[in-house]
Formats: structure tokens, sequence, C-alpha cells
């Protein structure tokens, strides 16, 4: 019994211990161990590659970075890294769990130019409801969801913050509102969007919808359901 308890603890401590990652761009950044399971493919900087290649070549120094979904904050880090000193990335996290890993992730690794925000993004704001899912990814605004969340539309989030250069999404079916929420934003300003989708039917309306405001929408052979947006 003594034994089991012992073993029980040490497993809990080994588990939320930060690790280095081994390679990339990432290389020497502080992961917490029992954050994912996909946790291999985090310190080897394979998670979604293709995604972080793009990224490591159209985010520039000095760019300010929406991260609208930011979960953990995998690609947080790897924005914060890209942008250095002179940009600046708001991630965005209304889960509570994942808000509080983001938190340590950004803490043990010194990332001064990250700006947390603890709300959903749709096309109201206001106050919401959040259903966690069955995971760390799959969290979502719901009308019947586990607890309520401040939520904000990007068009009045811009009033009296950065205006981004580049946007990610990964919100989980709320993809044609945040952009809906962010009508006026994209109109004036014309920040890329890498905006991932959780249907076909999602995909198809998110692409007309950016393609009336002008936008050239580019895909990946290997994402299908990734929208870039330029």
């Amino acid at each position: 019994m003594k034994n089991k308890k012992y073993r029980e603890i040490l497993y809990y401590l080994f588990t939320f211990i930060p690790f280095p990652i081994l390679c990339g761009r990432l290389k020497g950044k502080l992961w917490i161990l029992g954050c994912s399971s996909k946790i291999f493919r985090f310190l080897t900087t394979t998670y979604e590659s293709p995604v972080t290649h793009l990224f490591e070549n159209i985010v520039k120094e000095g760019d300010v970075i929406y991260d609208i979904g930011a979960h953990v904050g995998y690609f947080t880090l790897l924005f914060s890294v890209l942008v250095g000193n002179k940009g600046k990335v708001v991630a965005f996290e209304p889960n509570k769990k994942n808000l509080e890993i983001l938190k340590r992730h950004l803490k043990i690794n010194r990332c001064k130019n990250v700006i947390v925000v603890d709300k959903a993004v749709s096309d109201k704001t206001g106050i919401t409801f959040f259903d966690t899912g069955d995971g760390s990814w799959t969290g979502k605004i719901s009308l019947t969801g586990e607890y309520e969340v401040e939520v904000v539309k990007l068009d009045d989030f811009i009033s009296k913050n950065l205006i981004p250069s580049v946007i990610k999404i990964d919100v989980e079916g709320e993809e044609l509102n945040v952009l809906r929420g962010a009508k006026n934003l994209l109109e004036k300003y014309k920040p890329t969007i890498f905006l991932s989708t959780h249907s076909q039917e999602l995909y198809e309306k998110c692409s007309v919808f950016l393609k009336s405001l002008n936008y050239e929408i580019h895909t990946i052979e290997t994402m299908k359901d990734l929208i870039i947006a330029k």
C-alpha cells in the first residue's frame, strides 16, 4: 500500500516536470511532460510540422500575432520566438485547465512578449458558456457548457489593442463566428489567416466568407482542413 502511494506520487511529479524540447526553433524551450498525449511530437517539433514550417516562413520579427485557441501554448511559444522582442503575441484561451498550463509554459520559458487573454472569441462580446468536452483539445462555446466565460469579438478587441499581422484560429466549430466578428478588422488591415476548420461545411462557409472580403485561399495537400488566407 505504501509503495503504491509512493509510485503515485512519483508518477505525478514526473508527469508535470518541464523537459527541454530537443530540436527545431524551440530547441531548449521547456515543455511540461504531462500536458498532452502528443508529448513526443512536441519534444521533437514534429507536431503539425507542415504548419510549423509555414509559420517559420511567414511570421517575421516584429509581427503581432493573434493565437486564437492557444491550447497549452505550443504555437504560442513558437510565435514568441519568431516575432522576437520587437513583436507581440496575443494568446486567447478560455479553457481553465489549458489556461493554467499555457501560463506555466510562458513563465518557465520567460516569454515577455506574450499577452494572455482568458476569453473565447466569437461574433459578439459578452458572456457565454464553455464546454470542455472530452479533453483539452475539444473545448468549445456551448449553450449548455460547464461554466461561464467572457467572449469577445475581434472588431471590439482591436479598439484598445494592437492590430494583428497574422491570426491563427483553432476554435472547435466556432470558426465562422470568429471571422464574422472580425469583419471590419479583416477588411481594413488584411492580416494573414491560418484557420483550422472542423467540418467540410465550415471549410466551405469560411472560404466563401473570406473570398467575399477579397482574400485569396491557399491549402496544403497534407492538411486539407486548413485554410490559409492572404
